[in-house]
Order: structure tokens, then C-alpha cells, then sequence
């Protein structure tokens, strides 16, 4: 079973021009581009709705650590937070999705991780995004 998970993230991304290492827990992090992220948020409209658990867990972290960067990096790719919310908050899957953004909303909270704001940008706007949907 988790040989066959790995095979599917593999594919994932090959698919989408990355490398291979579905063994890497953050690989989603790791090889977050806020350059292509109008790609990658097409590329998981299109084939959400095959992928299997890690496959949604994997791609969704790499939407927002995508959209992180490009906070980070003031590129005007970090106007597409909404959609990318959107995306993985109203997801057919949302029992699979919907964790990962209500977890990195959190991330300016931790007052142990010392600078979470700096690395994390994504965390506060991601926070309002939650409130505004629960009309909080």
C-alpha cells in the first residue's frame, strides 16, 4: 500500500516537471514555485478528483507553500491566495483538504518558532480567509 502511494506522488511529480522523491515528507515544501503557480492550481483542478489521500495532502501543501513564497518574494502570484483557499477549503475532499489550511493559519500563533510570521506570511490572511467562510 505505501509503495503504491509512493508511485502515485511519483507520478504527481512527473506530471507536473518535478522530482521524484515521494519519500521526502515536505516535498511539497521543498519544491514549492510561486513562479508556477497558476499551473500547479490548474493541474490540481483538473486531477484532484483522481488523486488518492497523499496525493491531495502532498499537492495542497505545495498550493500553499507556493502561495507562501510568493508573499515572501512580493510576486503578484500571492494575489491568488483566495483561490488557491478555495481550492482545497470547498474541495470535493475537504475531509482531506481542509486540515492543511486550518494548520498553516495557525503557524503566526506558535510563539515557540520564533520569526513563524517572517517564514509563514501566509498564516494570517490565511486565518481571516477561515473566519470569513465560517462568517465568523
Amino acid at each position: 500500500m505505501a509503495e503504491q502511494k509512493r508511485h502515485r506522488l511519483d507520478e504527481t511529480a512527473r506530471d507536473l516537471g518535478l522530482p521524484c522523491e515521494s519519500w521526502h515528507q515536505d516535498w511539497g515544501i521543498v519544491y514549492a514555485d510561486h513562479t508556477r503557480l497558476p499551473e500547479f492550481g490548474a493541474y490540481y483542478q483538473e486531477h484532484s478528483a483522481g488523486f488518492d489521500n497523499a496525493q491531495l495532502d502532498s499537492v495542497g501543501k505545495f498550493l500553499l507553500a507556493s502561495v507562501n513564497d510568493a508573499i515572501v518574494e512580493g510576486h503578484p502570484h500571492a494575489a491568488l491566495l483566495p483561490t488557491v483557499f478555495d481550492l482545497l477549503w470547498a474541495d470535493r475532499h475537504h475531509d482531506v483538504t481542509r486540515w492543511r489550511p486550518d494548520y498553516w493559519s495557525g503557524f503566526h500563533l506558535n510563539e515557540e518558532a520564533i520569526g513563524a510570521e517572517e517564514v509563514f506570511p501566509i498564516s494570517r490572511p490565511l486565518e481571516q480567509l477561515i473566519e470569513r467562510s465560517r462568517g465568523l
